[in-house]
């Protein structure tokens, strides 16, 4: 008895570990340990639609030794304007946007350098979806996270997370596109450039209750 009891039981387990499985990331190499070279084009799947869009801009950094990566960002953003600075990364997911879903952002992040303003200089997450896929082309829907003002010591990644409201309908059957990039809430475009960083990133979709 015993012995037949034992494939029963453990189909049972398998399956109820199946449905505790963590939601897919949809975001690759979210933790930018893969690439030839710091730069945006060695930095797969990973683009810069910062000012010039310059490929060979550094996209990351080695943070903590060989091998430990993040990405990396500068807080010249023109809010007035909203123009981008000279690094903004984005990257087109492969997932395509379901009616109702909503989407979970996680992320560490923490100042690059002791000059970082922790009262004017931070974060913004924007997920989005354009009418022809192209993250450039015009957008149908948008969901804007900005981070909280850094507090703590710069040498600890502070953790944030980030759900945004059910998709439209014009989002629907689109790819998942995100961007992110630093800023100074005051003076975006003048003084010194500062930096950030940025890692860990994950995004989950959750679908709508049926």
């Amino acid at each position: 008895m015993k012995t037949a009891l034992l494939p029963a039981l453990v189909y049972g387990l398998s399956a109820l570990s199946a449905s505790a499985a963590e939601p897919q990331n949809l975001i690759v190499n979210g933790d930018f340990q893969t690439g030839k070279t710091p730069a945006f084009h060695s930095t797969p799947p990973w683009y810069n639609r910062g000012t010039g869009l310059n490929q060979g801009s550094s996209a990351r950094k080695d943070a903590a030794g060989p091998g430990v990566f993040v990405a990396i960002v500068n807080d010249r953003y023109d809010a007035a304007a909203a123009k981008f600075g000279p690094v903004a990364h984005t990257q087109k997911t492969a997932y395509v946007i379901q009616a109702g879903d909503r989407f979970n952002l996680a992320y560490e992040w923490s100042p690059a350098d002791i000059y970082w303003q922790k009262g004017r200089d931070t974060l913004r997450f924007v997920l989005y979806a354009t009418a022809d896929d192209k993250i450039g082309s015009p957008v149908v829907w948008s969901s804007v996270h900005t981070a909280d003002f850094f507090t703590g010591n710069i040498e600890m990644m502070k953790y944030a997370t980030f759900q945004t409201e059910p998709v439209n309908e014009a989002a629907v059957g689109k790819k998942l596109i995100l961007c992110f990039h630093g800023m100074d809430t005051v003076d975006g475009t003048t003084g010194n450039t500062h930096f950030a960083r940025v890692d860990n990133i994950v995004v989950t979709a959750e679908p709508a209750t049926k």
